[in-house]
């Protein structure tokens, strides 16, 4: 079962509702049915860069928050976060000076807490005029690495079980527009 961003955690949304980056990410989560995919994640007109790079983070925070949802109840077995058998993702702190390898269903509540972190600083995203944190773009590939790293498990890992579920077209999309995303903004090397 999938849950909205609301409900991850019993927490309140990240950026709370009222602000302009929330109302970005409402008319792009509203363009995504009428538009292709592709098309949907570049830079509007009249945007700021930064702006427009948080509201469609929320986005895809709420869309990979949706899989981890999915991927608590079949992912049982998983002893590490993996995508394959030589592959592995171990958990490491903002700095990198802690590394710890983890079960996938504890990487993903790490992942989902590390999330709302990050999309909860008003340091690094500002809503009230300041210009965005120089760490903005850094903090945001980091989150972003870790996203893909939940799409890479789910698929290899387990993408039978995501197909059995009839499922696989909405990890499609929400991977696709993740991707193209990444892609568009070079955000994550």
């Amino acid at each position: 079962m999938m849950v909205g961003l609301t409900t991850v955690n019993n927490k309140r949304p990240p950026i709370p509702e009222h602000t302009g980056i929330f109302k970005l990410h409402l008319q792009a989560s509203a363009t995504m049915g009428t538009a292709e995919v592709r098309e949907a994640v570049k830079l509007p007109a009249f945007v700021h860069l930064d702006e427009w790079l948080a509201a469609k983070i929320l986005g895809i925070f709420e869309e990979v928050s949706h899989v981890v949802s999915l991927l608590e109840d079949i992912c049982g077995e998983c002893k590490l976060m993996s995508a394959g058998k030589h592959v592995h993702y171990a958990w490491c702190n903002a700095d990198g000076t802690y590394i710890q390898n983890v079960t996938s269903r504890v990487y993903m509540r790490n992942l989902l807490e590390y999330g709302n972190e990050v999309l909860s600083d008003r340091e690094l995203i500002p809503l009230d005029g300041r210009p965005f944190a120089k760490a903005f773009r850094a903090t945001i590939g980091v989150l972003l690495k870790r996203i893909f790293r939940v799409y890479a498990h789910a698929y290899v890992m387990h993408f039978k079980k995501i197909r059995d579920l009839d499922v696989e077209g909405q990890m499609n999309y929400c991977f696709k527009h993740f991707l193209f995303f990444v892609r568009e903004f070079d955000l994550v090397s």
